[in-house]
């Protein structure tokens, strides 16, 4: 969702961020990936830190989505750091990018369009973050082949189940 959020960004703002901000084509598109990555990490960050209120009442529309919203006030922080980092601009023109980029990926995601996420799962889902996905992930780089046996764990509690049914009853 995001990356599609990103090409949104760069359709509708990307001749404005290069006029604005002074960027090249390859600075606009360096600025993009750095821009998602901050987005994304940031509201991982979140999430894992216990906001999962906050952004829900941020992704269902029912909080701001701009400087004033602590968790988007990071992400732009964060993303201004980035862009100085790893694509050569200055503070100013990093400054420009972020605080129009993120802001605008925000209020996509804020919108109805997007979709509502009925309850925190829903929402981890629909950013691409849910848990299941991120364990097998983080065991998948220490234990090739990791996301085969959390499958067969997922398989074998559904059978088991299944053979126990009624026995609590």
């Amino acid at each position: 969702m995001i990356d599609q959020l990103i090409q949104q960004g760069k359709e509708m703002l990307g001749t404005e961020l290069m006029q604005k901000a002074g960027l090249s084509e390859t600075q606009l598109g360096s600025a993009l990936d750095v821009t998602k990555s901050s987005v994304f990490d940031g509201l991982k960050t979140a999430a894992l830190g216990g906001q999962l209120t906050d952004l829900m009442s941020m992704f269902n529309g029912q909080s701001p989505v701009d400087q004033t919203n602590p968790i988007v006030a990071n992400i732009i922080g964060n993303s201004v750091s980035g862009l100085i980092q790893h694509t050569g601009i200055d503070a100013t023109q990093a400054g420009t990018v972020a605080q129009t980029l993120v802001p605008f990926v925000m209020s996509k995601l804020g919108n109805k369009e997007t979709g509502v996420a009925e309850n925190e799962g829903a929402l981890l889902n629909m950013l691409g973050m849910d848990k299941d996905n991120e364990i097998i992930e983080k065991l998948s780089q220490y234990f090739p082949g990791a996301d085969k046996l959390m499958d067969k764990a997922k398989d074998f509690g559904k059978d088991l189940g299944k053979k126990l049914g009624g026995l609590f009853d």
